[in-house]
């Protein structure tokens, strides 16, 4: 890992003393990876977890209580040690092709060494991994990765559940700001910034009763992976389909420079804003439901409209204090800009 200055970072600011030493305390802290290197097999996830520190387990020292969920690079489920009664999730490698298997190794790797960068290892709002190990599945050995149980689910979940208060949601939306904006400053795009990709864990001690860490790192992107100049257009926005920013739609003709790939993280974070607004409610689903068809056509094929950040605005309901819901509107425009130079610096 190099110490030196990191790019230009998200400087989201929000109102909550968490977390603000540890984003001030990134500015030398660039997370560096080499991209271009190969994964083949579980040899290469052992050396790695070496070099992290991270320590094994043996899956059946767990007892195993329910399937949390499901994405497209792990199946997670809920485990319980078996001495004592620590809960943890287990995030299990998926079965697939032989290439597909590589890569998803190599982003296994990658999500390690994100999770275990010093700098994040204390941050508050960004997942660290606990440890590793591995099962047979047939004659395959398969890694799994073992984190923290988030009790409160996904930030989606949270929401739906919970129905917390806007003052509340101004709180958590913060937490995710605050990760994000670490991330960044270490050179780390997420790309894949939603709802279901952010988990809340209990805080008492906190007016929202939670704490939200960023998690699942997939589909990031690592600014700084030694590659030069023009090299660096190779660097392609994954994320997921309907809250990627206007600009991934057609990044093979016209690449994104890397300087900007932070701006999608941000496109990305407006919608989360806007579905923490709705109830945890998927926004197309929304807009269906508000017979606003036109306008969630034409998000799907363009973003040519005026009125998807009315819309996106709009839709903050009123709070007994003017407070959040004034400064969730001011987020909602600064980050849901078609023109990334508009969006959050």
């Amino acid at each position: 890992m190099e110490e030196k200055a990191g790019p230009a970072a998200s400087t989201l600011s929000w109102n909550t003393s968490l977390s603000r030493t540890a984003v001030s305390s990134l500015s030398r802290a660039i997370f560096s990876a080499n991209q271009s290197q190969s994964a083949h097999g579980l040899d290469d996830v052992i050396r790695a977890v070496r070099v992290l520190d991270l320590r094994w387990y043996r899956y059946e020292d767990f007892s195993r209580e329910e399937i949390l969920g499901e994405g497209e690079t792990y199946m997670v489920e809920k485990c319980v040690a078996a001495r004592g009664d620590s809960v943890f999730a287990v995030k299990h490698l998926k079965i697939s092709d032989n290439n597909l298997f590589h890569r998803r190794l190599k982003s296994v790797i990658l999500e390690l060494e994100i999770m275990r960068h010093r700098p994040f290892r204390a941050h508050p709002n960004i997942m660290s991994a606990l440890g590793c190990g591995w099962r047979a599945n047939g004659n395959i050995l398969m890694p799994y990765v073992i984190v923290d149980h988030a009790e409160f689910g996904t930030l989606r979940d949270h929401i739906r559940r919970s129905r917390p208060p806007l003052s509340e949601i101004e709180i958590l939306l913060g937490d995710v700001a605050l990760g994000l904006a670490a991330l960044h400053i270490c050179g780390i795009v997420h790309g894949d910034v939603k709802l279901d990709n952010v988990l809340v864990f209990p805080s008492w001690d906190r007016p929202a009763k939670a704490l939200v860490k960023i998690a699942d790192f997939g589909h990031a992107l690592v600014l700084n992976d030694g590659r030069k100049g023009g090299d660096r257009a190779s660097l392609m926005y994954s994320g997921t389909l309907i809250y990627n920013a206007p600009e991934v739609e057609d990044q093979i003709n016209y690449p994104i420079d890397w300087e900007d790939l932070p701006k999608c993280d941000i496109w990305a974070f407006g919608l989360l804003i806007w579905e923490s607004c709705i109830g945890g409610q998927e926004y197309l689903s929304y807009l269906k439901e508000k017979k606003l068809t036109e306008d969630a056509k034409e998000n799907e094929t363009g973003f040519g409209s005026g009125d998807w950040l009315r819309i996106a605005k709009r839709s903050v309901p009123q709070s007994q204090n003017l407070g959040p819901s004034m400064f969730l509107r001011i987020a909602l425009h600064k980050t849901l800009q078609k023109d990334p130079a508009m969006r959050f610096e």
